[in-house]
């Protein structure tokens, strides 16, 4: 499958793909829905965290127009993409899901959004106090929304028709995507004074489960993650060039210093590059499932 974008900024069309559209949901194989939900869904894990992230960098004026569109767009990707999941989208390349557990948490995360969007509309309507609550409520839906991967990982890698070699390694590699805004996230948050200590621990975390994961993708472990193929591993090569531009602002960041605006706009941008890097990787991965 290839991936569309859309075209709000440069950041946000990086960051926002889309499947190519299917001709009808009946062509679309069980394997094909499979992949399809366990990327889609991964990628919810990071739009949980990169509505946040905009929302902060929005708060502390830096790039506020640009991230006014990364949250509006977000907001409309994570609803549909919602909706989708449970109620199939050929141009998603989802069917109908009919797997109970799987619906049962697609149905808990669906209530935490309620609450959560709400406050996605309050940070557009320029309360930057929103950013603080977004802050605390980023972290319940991205947990119920990884919930909503494992279900299907399960799911899918039991009976969907992938290997459940290649359903771990898509939700691996999807969960690199959310750990980039998770760290743009935790970084402003720092910088903006919310919540620093826990931010400082959270972008600690962050940073070391994203090296980690780079390094299992890189090397592939037979029966746990799916070996590269040889386009695969040169993409993961561009992803660990662009991990290490962004490392060093963040390695000061955690060492007390105060960016300027103009810094944390290259922060923002760079973490942008970075998933949108990871993910093709992701996309690659599931067209190879």
């Amino acid at each position: 499958m290839r991936l569309t974008h859309y075209v709000t900024s440069i950041a946000l069309a990086a960051a926002m793909p889309l499947m190519t559209p299917h001709p009808s949901a009946a062509a679309i194989t069980a394997e094909q829905d499979g992949a399809a939900k366990i990327n889609i869904s991964g990628r919810q894990r990071m739009l949980t965290q990169r509505m946040a992230a905009a929302a902060c960098f929005i708060a502390i004026g830096v790039q506020p127009d640009e991230q006014t569109g990364v949250l509006t767009q977000a907001r409309d990707l994570y609803a549909n993409s919602l909706a989708g999941l449970a109620s199939g989208n050929a141009d998603m390349g989802m069917l109908l899901e009919t797997d109970e557990q799987v619906l049962a948490e697609i149905k808990r995360v669906g209530s935490l959004w309620k609450d959560f969007s709400l406050q996605v509309e309050i940070s557009l309507n320029g309360d930057p106090s929103a950013a603080l609550v977004l802050m605390e409520l980023s972290v319940p839906i991205l947990q119920q929304s990884d919930r909503v991967v494992k279900a299907l990982v399960a799911s899918r890698g039991a009976s969907g028709g992938l290997s459940p070699e290649m359903a771990r390694t898509i939700d691996l590699a999807g969960r690199q995507r959310m750990l980039s805004q998770r760290i743009a996230k935790s970084a402003c948050a720092m910088q903006g004074a919310m919540f620093p200590e826990l931010a400082a621990e959270e972008l600690t975390v962050a940073k070391q489960e994203f090296d980690a994961a780079l390094i299992a993708l890189e090397a592939g472990t037979d029966g746990v993650v799916a070996p590269p193929t040889p386009e695969i591993a040169a993409q993961l090569e561009i992803v660990r060039t662009h991990w290490g531009v962004v490392q060093g602002p963040l390695d000061e960041i955690l060492g007390g210093a105060l960016l300027s605006a103009d810094e944390m706009a290259a922060i923002a941008d760079k973490t942008s590059e970075l998933l949108r890097e990871m993910n093709k990787a992701v996309g690659m991965y599931e067209a190879s499932s």
